[in-house]
């Protein structure tokens, strides 16, 4: 009424190709931080699997569990420090499978 004005800015990301990210490395040490591996990803619908072997290629985790992940333990042993393969397939909200392999380092 008093003529005044207002304006603003937002951002707005769009997503093309949904995609799972496992990050490259944790800590399993019990602060709370980046304690547990685990795939993530915006527009994931649900993990069809997520593997983790160790060097010998010894199966040490397996989820089909959205939202669960690995402590870095084997059969309640903690696991040594080192890289370790991990094999992920979900399906996104357009119901279509990605697939991924990596390898992920715990740091203790």
């Amino acid at each position: 009424d008093n003529g005044c004005t207002a304006s603003d800015n937002v951002f707005v990301k769009v997503f093309g190709n949904p995609e799972v990210y496992v990050p490259n490395s944790f800590t399993p040490n019990g602060d709370g931080l980046n304690d547990v591996l685990k795939p993530l990803g915006f527009g994931l619908k649900a993990i069809v699997y997520f593997k983790i072997f160790n060097r010998y290629g010894q199966l040490v985790f397996e989820t089909n569990t959205l939202g669960k992940g690995w402590d870095g333990t084997f059969k309640g042993k903690v696991q040594p420090v080192g890289a370790y393969t991990y094999m992920v397939k979900v399906i996104n909200y357009k119901d279509l499978p990605v697939e991924q392999v990596g390898t992920t380092i715990i740091i203790r």
